[in-house]
């Protein structure tokens, strides 16, 4: 069992990717070969195939390995009936196997353009793996090929060192370490590393690119290389090599195990007998026009070419140059399937093939657009196929690439083209729009301007060429598709699209659009300065609101958990919405204002477009009161609610980061009670309550004529300059580039400053949390100042927000737990409410209905009841809270008289029950809390 610890084990683990102690128990495809071969022919009796466990199969996989036999394991993971290429389900590694016999260069480990995740030693080399950092999907053949494509490049990577040309199926099998090799004597595979590092696809593909034809040496235009044979004769066409080249770009594709190798032997002849082409000649001319990855998958080696082409001149037949003396045929222009005129105009000859047009076979470009390549029925005099018709099937667009998530899910194609006025456009087509009879496909198009041909068959062929494009591209840029906005890699995505700063990798935004495009920018950064930002000076709820549009952008710089939001509130016509409209215009167009009256599921997809940013919610009055209370928690929380798929699996849930400001003549709290519920500590944190003074939200009217002159000007100046303070903010914050770590330093000191000049000394922790989020206004306000964007003096936006600050505290009116607070004013409110119907008074025979308690009167200098309250009604009276927190909380503030013991809950002796469990709350300690203590 050594070996097996030693070697098997931790080989299956690393392969499987999960702990040695879990790899005894993990299910995998074994196989057995006989190794020894006794009288030249193998032992059938040694090949086995099975499925399961090596606790399972590990004495029968010791058995025949002691009589004779390899032990091998599918490298893949399979759906457990069988090991073929349909049985491939997971993708686990890429891999070689060295042999030592086959090797030009001895192994060094240290040239590998890739570190292996894991090496095993055998007799005669060694096995070579590279792991992806989690297994790949691979149960479809095409994702199968491009794997086995992979393999092929990684083998002509590490030819020099032996690298063995049969094992580049997904379904290939490789020894398992810990049993012995027995073909050349007993020796025991074994394992030599298992704790390499794991690779993305994309980083293994470009360790081993695979071979670029313009990279490799091909023999110089009329030099033939040593050996080869040039006796083509003169008089061709000036451009010959330009008719060779598209007759080769228009041949059968050469794919490695579909008889490819046929394939790239008919090109050859056909070229060197039908041009009459020298060795040399044909050699260069292939490998630059067809051996190409839209013709041949994976491309071959020059080693390879050159072998094709010297046994395609030995067998060429005569006569040659059949193809020079037809001269260049006609095309055919404009006609379908169906014998139905196109576009009319000369387009007989091709355009330049670039990437963003993948060359596929079947297909032309020409400057009309793209042409299907129809083949005729039947031959021409001499026998031979009559030369593809040109079918116009779209206008002209162009291929920028492939576009994946953020996860590398959700592939799609994307397309880009001009409409009719010349506006560009884009579209990220979903690969599943590639099917069908494209009659999906030309509704998209067609809505931004590309018109396709009606007819089914052309769309057919277009949709045909979208996919052979998609196949083409795999080896091309890429594209980040992002559904939220905010930060990504060395940029900021805005709603529209728009990304600021030089992001690491393309990006395209695919959420939900936060208003019409177009619409976002308007009017100058200076005239938003002049017409909007300079009135806040000595305004503070409006500087608040316009410094609070900023801090969304600094949340994971300066707080990443300080996302939330506040409520401007008061009596309507105070200019509340006034104040959100000039916050929105830092963003984009202010009006209209989403509201809260959207459902819960409608203000998801908005916040979610909103991701590290802002957002203004007018009219808080208009939510559901129901919804009210987890409608506030949502949008502060950064979630939506988790729902299931129709399978009933998890669907991925959005989620966002973002600051926002809403106003209403209510609080959240007395829009709950409307509803019939109590509003939570955690809600009250996260949507803290600015009160409006009754003179409204502003102080100070400059030199307009009254507050409600200021009012209309803001918001004509607000829709007149809009979007363009965001921008110029998040231009200078992705400048910052490598100083960014020191600008976060110095945010989070102005943060930390600010704290300690606001806060109350002892406050409860939701206190200094709600006191967080007003700190990163100030802060946000504070840097926009600096930049210049905000026209303001220094430290105009830090007092805007201790004096917004200061509201919120005054008009909660304590600085402890709000959970504490509301616990001993429900305990409170249950006396003054039931005192009279549900207080047995002592020594006094009475009935008394769903009895909470008794009460007796107070002893001492303090008029009023003692009240006994029973665990039953004690419990009423606390509903919605802790019980017992609230009578530790009752009990440290004097209102309730403990036990001896300190237990908040006594044993009494009471009138008309008897001994009893119950809680005391005491008329003096009653007092004592309102202020009525007259001692």
């Amino acid at each position: 069992m050594d070996e097996i610890r030693t070697h098997a084990l931790p080989f299956l683990a690393c392969l499987l990717g999960c702990a040695p102690s879990d790899a005894l128990d993990q299910a995998v495809t074994w196989q057995t070969f006989d190794d020894e071969k006794p009288g030249g022919e193998r032992r059938r009796d040694l090949a086995r195939t099975m499925h399961g466990s090596l606790r399972e199969h590990l004495a029968e996989l010791r058995r025949l390995n002691g009589a004779g036999a390899g032990i091998f394991v599918t490298v893949n993971g399979t759906d457990g009936r069988a090991r073929k290429k349909e049985n491939v389900q997971t993708l686990r590694a890429w891999w070689a196997d060295l042999d030592s016999k086959d090797a030009r260069e001895p192994f060094d480990a240290a040239r590998l353009p890739l570190a292996p995740s894991m090496t095993v030693r055998t007799p005669g080399g060694a096995h070579l793996y590279w792991l992806p950092l989690e297994p790949m999907p691979g149960g479809d053949a095409e994702r199968q090929a491009e794997h086995e494509a992979e393999l092929r490049t990684i083998r002509e990577a590490l030819a020099p060192f032996g690298a063995d040309r049969q094992v580049c199926e997904v379904a290939r099998v490789l020894r398992v370490p810990g049993f012995m090799h027995r073909k050349a004597g007993p020796h025991l595979v074994e394992l030599v590393t298992a704790d390499g590092p794991r690779w993305t696809r994309d980083q293994v593909r470009e360790a081993f690119p695979p071979p670029v034809v313009g990279a490799i040496t091909a023999p110089p235009q009329g030099e033939p290389e040593e050996g080869m044979k040039r006796d083509s004769p003169a008089g061709r066409p000036a451009n010959w090599r330009e008719r060779v080249g598209a007759y080769l770009r228009r041949g059968e594709p050469s794919i490695q195990g579909q008889d490819g190798s046929r394939a790239l032997l008919d090109a050859f002849l056909k070229v060197i007998q039908g041009f009459d082409l020298s060795e040399a000649e044909a050699l260069e001319l292939v490998a630059e026009h067809y051996n190409v990855p839209a013709l041949c998958e994976p491309t071959w080696s020059m080693e390879e070419l050159r072998h094709k082409a010297a046994n395609a001149f030995q067998i060429a037949g005569h006569p040659r140059g059949r193809l020079w003396r037809e001269g260049p045929k006609a095309s055919n222009h404009g006609h379908d399937d169906h014998g139905q005129a196109g576009p009319e105009g000369g387009d007989s000859e091709p355009t330049p093939q670039d990437h963003a047009r993948p060359r596929v076979r079947g297909f032309e470009w020409g400057p009309r657009g793209l042409f299907h390549l129809k083949a005729p029925a039947g031959k021409d005099d001499e026998g031979n196929p009559r030369p593809a018709e040109r079918v116009w099937i779209a206008p002209p667009f162009t291929l920028p690439g492939l576009v994946r998530d953020e996860r590398s899910t959700g592939w799609r194609l994307l397309i880009a083209w001009q409409d009719p006025d010349r506006i560009p456009h884009e579209e990220a087509l979903p690969f599943e729009l590639l099917t069908g009879e494209g009659a999906e496909l030309a509704r998209t198009m067609g809505q931004g301007g590309l018109i396709l041909p009606p007819e089914p068959a052309l769309r057919r062929h277009l949709l045909r060429y979208l996919c052979g494009a998609a196949q083409a591209l795999q080896r091309g840029p890429r594209v980040r598709l992002v559904d939220a906005l905010g930060w990504v890699p060395g940029a900021y995505v805005l709603p529209g699209g728009e990304v600021i700063g030089n992001p690491t990798e393309p990006v395209r935004y695919a959420g939900e659009m936060a208003g019409p495009q177009g619409r976002q920018v308007a009017g100058t950064l200076e005239g938003w300065r002049e017409g909007v930002a300079r009135f806040a000076v000595g305004n503070p709820r409006l500087a608040f609101a316009l410094a609070c549009a900023f801090a969304g952008p600094l949340l994971d710089m300066v707080r990443p958990d300080g996302g939330g939001g506040f409520n401007l509130m008061g009596f309507s016509s105070k200019g509340k919405s006034t104040c959100l409209e000039a916050a929105a215009s830092v963003w984009g167009r202010p009006d209209p204002l989403p509201t809260w009256r959207a459902t819960g599921n409608g203000l998801e997809g908005i916040a979610a477009t909103r991701n590290d940013g802002f957002l203004a919610l007018d009219e808080l009055g208009q939510v559901d009161p129901r919804e009210a209370g987890s409608v506030a928690y949502m949008l502060a929380n950064g979630s939506a609610k988790a729902r299931a798929t129709r399978e009933g699996g998890a669907r991925t849930m959005r989620q966002w980061r973002l600051v926002f400001l809403s106003s209403g003549e209510q609080g959240l709290e007395d829009k709950m009670q409307e509803g019939g519920q109590r509003a939570r500590a955690g809600q009250e944190v996260r949507v803290p309550d600015i009160p409006c003074p009754e003179t409204g939200m502003f102080d100070k009217a400059h030199e307009l004529p009254s507050l409600g002159h200021l009012a209309e000007h803001l918001k004509a100046q607000a829709r007149a300059h809009y979007g363009q303070p965001i921008r110029a903010f998040l231009g200078r914050l992705c400048d910052a580039g490598p100083g960014a770590g020191a600008l976060q330093a110095r945010l989070q000191e102005m943060e930390r400053v600010w704290l300690a000049q606001v806060v109350p000394m002892g406050a409860d922790a939701q206190v200094r949390r709600v006191a967080g989020r007003f700190a990163l206004v100030a802060v946000a306000g504070e840097l926009a100042q600096g930049m210049g964007i905000l026209p303001w003096p220094e430290g105009e936006a830090s007092r805007a927000a201790q004096v917004c600050f200061k509201a919120w505290l005054d008009r909660r009116g304590f600085t402890g737990a709000s959970e504490v607070h509301r616990g001993i004013e429900a305990v409170l409110d249950f006396i003054s409410r039931h005192q009279q119907a549900r207080f047995q008074t002592w020594g006094v025979e009475e009935t008394v209905h769903n009895r909470a308690g008794l009460k007796r009167h107070a002893e001492g200098p303090v008029e009023g009841w003692d009240f006994f309250f029973l665990p039953s009604g004690w419990k009423e009276a606390t509903a919605g809270f802790s019980p017992g927190s609230v009578a530790r909380a009752c009990a440290a503030a004097g209102i309730l008289e403990p036990g001896a013991d300190g237990n908040p809950s006594r044993s009494l002796k009471l009138w008309g029950i008897g001994k009893t469990r119950c809680y005391v709350v005491r008329a003096a300690g009653i007092a004592r809390h309102i202020g009525g203590d007259d001692e």
